[in-house]
């Protein structure tokens, strides 16, 4: 049974008065929430597992290291860094001001904000920014995914068990829901998700001029050379593209990030094929299907999509070879692992994220690879394999991705200490570490005077110095004592700098 509009209107107006009440402000309540969030997914981490497990075929292993751990560590990351993160940072005021004023900023909550949680990690994607969102001091409702019902069930039974009730709310269902959430006003709207709805959240937004971030993907490409070490690259990007860590699969490329295509320089074209067709059989062996390792497609409309990009990709580009893989069990929602050569720029696997365990290779030089990277949108990530600093420098200062690495690939996105977003297509804003942080606070401008004398000093100057007592022996010293209230402790130069700029108002020079 899906909530009614009226049940969804409720939820908005309770951490709306919660915010207004100023239940979320309190740091030492923000802890306590962070510490309840930790324990939450400590106690029922098993099952947080197995929900995973049942929606996309996720192993243990993987649920610990690609839904977990992340999770855990921004939510350490913020309890750590709390009391630096919410002081006023100072900042020195213009030379005029900085004798008799201090100006700082102060990060304050947004307000209340909705967090719309994406299927292919419903663990991680919904309680990192909902842990940002705490510590900045922030309610908000949560909207998981109705894609994976069993992780968005477990979802909506834990929050309210350790979470105050009063401030995070999660609210279930699919496109209703999620239209009726984005009818109110809110601090701001944090979605996940594809292009599509990321257009209609967005117009959303701009009703009520509410900021978003989005998080969106693209075709992130790979772009290799030949000089790099290709076995090493080929396991980097079979490894990255599935999703394994440590020979485990996971994602089945159900990944925003993951490599979405590989452009290889024509020297070691045929040497990579090789390689990378060779580290499937490693790790998944003959048949991945059978491997306890190998995750599923989320649903069977999505195994269609893909099976339907490969029918098209053979019909229309039959100079293009399935050199590895090409098998679908819409029963078992399973895409095998499928490597496609021989592909060109123009081919129809080259127009759409593939999202999911498809792989095109495409023959070109990174001169190639840059112009048509260049002649679509952004995309979320780029990733150049090279041992050449001129041809990494070329691709990183010649083409414009959300993030990138060089001579790895995915890894980016769990670094405390390097943001995570898109830019064009492939979304704007971004998080991770402290960025989840000022995701969701405003960064007030203040400037406090220190010395009341200065205001009068200044009134004084004003009565004093337009047009009453011009080219005056007298006037000059009483200038030089007004400025000597003013100026403070400054510099001799700069009374004597405020004292010409004083005498030009007046007429004295």
């Amino acid at each position: 049974m899906h909530p009614t509009s009226e049940y969804v209107g409720q939820q908005h107006a309770t951490v709306n008065a919660a915010f207004s009440d100023g239940i979320s402000k309190p740091i030492s309540w923000r802890r306590n929430q962070l510490i309840q969030l930790n324990n939450m997914l400590h106690d029922n981490r098993e099952a947080l597992y197995a929900a995973l497990e049942k929606d996309l075929g996720r192993n243990k292993f993987f649920a610990i290291f690609g839904d977990y751990i992340p999770v855990v560590a921004d939510v350490a990351y913020m309890i750590d860094n709390l009391d630096r993160m919410t002081s006023p940072q100072t900042r020195k005021p213009d030379a005029i001001f900085r004798a008799t004023h201090t100006a700082y900023i102060m990060k304050q909550p947004v307000g209340p904000v909705l967090i719309m949680a994406p299927w292919n990690f419903p663990v991680n994607l919904c309680f990192r920014p909902l842990a940002g969102a705490i510590a900045a001091g922030c309610t908000a409702v949560i909207k998981p995914s109705e894609i994976t019902p069993y992780s968005a069930q477990l979802i909506s039974d834990l929050v309210p068990k350790y979470l105050d009730k009063r401030a995070y709310r999660v609210v279930l269902g699919a496109a209703a829901e999620a239209s009726d959430l984005l009818k109110y006003k809110w601090g701001k709207i944090f979605y996940t998700g594809g292009a599509s709805v990321a257009k209609i959240v967005y117009r959303a937004a701009a009703e009520h001029l509410t900021p978003v971030i989005l998080e969106l993907g693209g075709k992130s490409p790979v772009i290799i050379d030949e000089t790099c070490d290709l076995p090493k690259v080929a396991r980097t990007i079979l490894s990255t593209k599935s999703l394994i860590l440590i020979n485990y699969s996971a994602n089945a490329g159900q990944i925003c990030v993951a490599p979405d295509y590989v452009t290889v320089h024509p020297a070691v074209h045929a040497r990579f094929v090789s390689e990378i067709t060779a580290a499937m059989t490693e790790f998944f062996g003959i048949d991945p299907q059978r491997s306890p390792d190998f995750g599923r497609i989320v649903n069977v409309q999505h195994v269609r999509r893909l099976e339907k990009l490969l029918q098209r990709q053979k019909q229309f580009a039959p100079h293009s070879v399935v050199v590895a893989g090409g098998i679908v069990d819409e029963a078992d929602q399973y895409v095998s692992p499928t490597i496609v050569d021989n592909v060109k720029f123009g081919d129809p696997l080259m127009e759409e994220e593939i999202f999911g365990p498809i792989l095109p290779i495409v023959e070109a030089t990174p001169d190639e690879a840059v112009k048509f990277i260049n002649s679509r949108e952004n995309p979320l990530a780029l990733y150049v394999m090279s041992k050449n600093r001129k041809t990494i420098n070329y691709v990183l200062q010649n083409t414009l991705s959300g993030g990138a690495c060089v001579n790895d690939s995915v890894f980016h996105i769990v670094q405390n200490e390097l943001p995570f977003g898109g830019v064009g297509a492939s979304g704007f804003g971004s998080y991770g570490g402290e960025r989840s942080f000022d995701a969701f606070s405003h960064e007030r401008s203040v400037l406090e005077t220190t010395h009341a004398a200065v205001t009068n000093g200044v009134e004084f100057a004003a009565d004093y110095g337009v047009g009453m007592y011009r080219h005056t022996p007298k006037m000059i010293r009483i200038v030089l004592d007004v400025l000597g209230v003013v100026a403070g402790g400054a510099s001799l130069f700069l009374k004597a700098w405020l004292f010409l700029k004083f005498a030009k108002t007046v007429g004295l020079v």
